[in-house]
């Protein structure tokens, strides 16, 4: 069984309040996004600055949509919770999943410990999750940028072009069969495809507790009943 992780900074305390909410919130659903919509009018800015005005207001137009319908759904915002998501995943949707790691921890630093949630990932694709090679991020910003030497002659030409160009890279995310067939031969042979440098799943919107297999605070492992406590 491959496991798929989703760690949780904060320790005991973030641990509980997410256990006693029953699930884990997409970051749309948990972060102030003030922070995002910010570094997008920059981005805007700063390509409009080196004298493409028209990718510049897509992209601002982009930030609101994403603004606006990141609303959807109860929020519950978690006061100073960092994140590493940058405007060009903001841009791309990314924001609506959890993301977990696959086959191990990924700590946001070396010293942190074991502290969050496990699942199985199979059961997850079975929900609709995705199965992802590494992070897009990198190739986000990457073609956010090559539409620069872009010309196209309308708002509506440049809105199309901006969606088109980060869902061609999103879709390339494994879902349903093809995802379930990864995740079986990286667990026969025991290890990821060479090209699965980093390999990740996203669950759509808000993941329940009631799937998880595992509950880990501080490096060591719990039972549901230490956190009802």
């Amino acid at each position: 069984m491959i496991q798929a992780f989703h760690y949780v900074a904060g320790g005991r305390v973030a641990i509980r309040r997410i256990w006693k909410d029953r699930e884990l919130l997409p970051a749309q659903r948990r972060l102030d996004l003030g922070p995002l919509r910010e570094g997008c009018l920059a981005l805007a800015r700063e390509v409009e600055e080196e004298g493409n005005p028209e990718l510049g207001h897509a992209i601002a137009r982009l930030s609101d949509f994403r603004s606006r319908n990141a609303g959807r759904g109860p929020r519950r915002p978690v006061a100073g919770a960092a994140t590493k998501f940058e405007c060009a995943d903001f841009l791309a949707g990314d924001l609506g999943f959890v993301f977990l790691s696959l086959g191990q921890w990924n700590y946001w630093d070396p010293k942190d410990r074991e502290n969050g949630f496990v699942y199985d990932a199979a059961e997850l694709v079975k929900f609709g999750a995705l199965v992802r090679e590494e992070d897009y991020g990198r190739d986000y910003a990457t073609s956010l940028r090559g539409l620069g030497a872009w010309r196209f002659s309308s708002p509506r030409r440049w809105d199309t072009a901006l969606r088109a160009v980060l869902e061609r890279i999103s879709g390339s995310s494994l879902s349903g069969e093809a995802a379930r067939d990864v995740l079986d031969a990286a667990d026969l042979a025991g290890h990821w495809p060479e090209s699965f440098q980093d390999p990740e799943l996203l669950y759509p919107g808000a993941l329940s507790m009631d799937y998880a297999t595992q509950i880990w605070v501080d490096g060591r492992q719990v039972g549901p009943g230490e956190l009802d406590r």
